[in-house]
């Protein structure tokens, strides 16, 4: 029964791919027959260039190792540095981020994982100096109404692919460190950066402050615009006692 219902799993998906063609999501060609990835070409995809190392989430300065954690960003006041893999600007990440997020396309996923976890750990090697089983992954959580209109929480899908990086094996992946306790509308909705700050004003609370205190946080979104909901979810885990904050998107605009 069991290889019967792989075979028929795997008829059904020659029969969706025959009768809709994938196509990339950032240029819009016809994908070949088994694609590597199911949602960008080759050619958009070797078009993506990583980024290097942190930057400040005021100006958007890179920053040289090695950081400190009590002061990491070059702006006063700045609790965390970020690490965005890609830029936003670039059509294909940008593609690929508004198809996992607004279309629900899971296969959108695996190449943005493939820029991001390689530069993730290489990144990684100018932080502060933290212990194997210090660190603690936490995604940006979604208001529960949120949650189920989209279906998941597409920062959870990354922050959970972030212990395959070996400094990263032991993390702790807190899914429920964060609440957001009231519903906002959505972020591209506001125009100016002051809009978005009041927007998300005070919309995060520490659920398990126990579990993080001490801890150097990998704080994670899907992009960083304004940094105001990151610098709003920095400000809970503060509150908190982590020992640090490392803003973890996989692009920047």
């Amino acid at each position: 029964m069991e290889r019967i219902g792989h075979i028929t799993r795997k008829l059904w998906g020659v029969l969706l791919d025959t009768l809709f063609p994938p196509h990339c999501v950032a240029c819009g060609t016809l994908l070949p027959r088994n694609p590597r990835h199911d949602a960008i070409c080759e050619n958009c995809l070797a078009a993506v260039t990583s980024r290097d190392g942190f930057c400040c989430p005021r100006c958007g300065a890179r920053l040289p190792p090695p950081l400190t954690s009590t002061q990491p960003a070059c702006h006063p006041g700045e609790f965390f540095v970020l690490a965005a893999a890609m830029s936003y600007v670039n059509p294909a990440p940008r593609a690929l981020i508004q198809a996992l997020k607004y279309e629900r396309s899971r296969a959108a996923l695996a190449p943005l994982l493939s820029v991001l976890l390689p530069y993730l750990a290489a990144t990684l090697r100018g932080a502060p100096e933290t212990a194997a089983d210090n660190w603690a992954i936490v995604p940006i959580p979604l208001h529960p109404r949120r949650l189920r209109e989209r279906g998941f929480n597409q920062a959870m899908l990354i922050a959970g692919a972030l212990t395959k990086i070996e400094l990263l094996s032991r993390a702790a992946v807190l899914p429920d460190a964060l609440a957001r306790t009231r519903h906002t509308p959505p972020q591209t909705a506001e125009a100016s950066a002051e809009k978005r700050r009041a927007n998300v004003a005070h919309c995060f609370t520490l659920k398990r402050p126990e579990l993080i205190r001490g801890k150097t946080v990998l704080l994670v979104d899907d992009v960083f615009t304004s940094g105001a909901t990151m610098g709003e979810a920095a400000a809970a885990l503060r509150a908190g006692g982590v020992k640090g904050i490392i803003g973890v998107t996989a692009a920047k605009a």
